[in-house]
């Protein structure tokens, strides 16, 4: 079938079936979540409802819900099968996150230097280095189970 979706989806049948698996959900979610929010906006008098609010709560529901069942699917490094591609694996993630959170220790420290941002000095580097630390994390509990899912179809 084409779609627009076809230019940001894999080319493997399988993870692209998954994905839009998990889109879809995703996408229930996401309108079951606005239904709730049409019906009680006016009985929940905790949080003042306005639309930013409510827009940005549902982005959120949908990414990580979508985020969360890719990561934990053990779909994304399908050609790991043995301990020696495991290891080299997770160094090449290792690789990856650091320089993953030095471009965004920069890219944030010329926004604090411009004008863009406000703060002390110390954020952009607290920024960068826990935004490597949790691509780290991600990526090596999704290769963990790529890798335990993959040892499984082999046995």
């Amino acid at each position: 079938m084409n779609s627009w979706l076809n230019v940001f989806l894999p080319k493997d049948e399988y993870k692209k079936q998954t994905i839009l698996y998990f889109l879809a959900e995703g996408g229930s979610l996401l309108a079951l979540y606005l239904i709730l929010t049409l019906i009680f906006m006016d009985f929940v008098a905790i949080i003042d409802w306005n639309f930013l609010l409510t827009t940005f709560i549902g982005l959120i529901i949908f990414l990580i819900y979508v985020f969360a069942r890719y990561t934990l699917s053990g779909i994304e490094y399908t050609d790991i099968m043995t301990t020696s591609q495991l290891n080299r694996s997770k160094r090449e993630i290792r690789k990856k996150s650091i320089i993953f959170g030095t471009f965004m220790i920069i890219g944030l420290y010329i926004t604090h230097l411009v004008g863009l941002q406000n703060g002390e000095w110390y954020d952009p580097l607290g920024i960068g280095i826990l935004s490597g630390i949790f691509m780290y994390i991600f990526d090596l509990i999704s290769l963990k189970r790529s890798y335990r899912k993959n040892k499984d179809l082999i046995d």
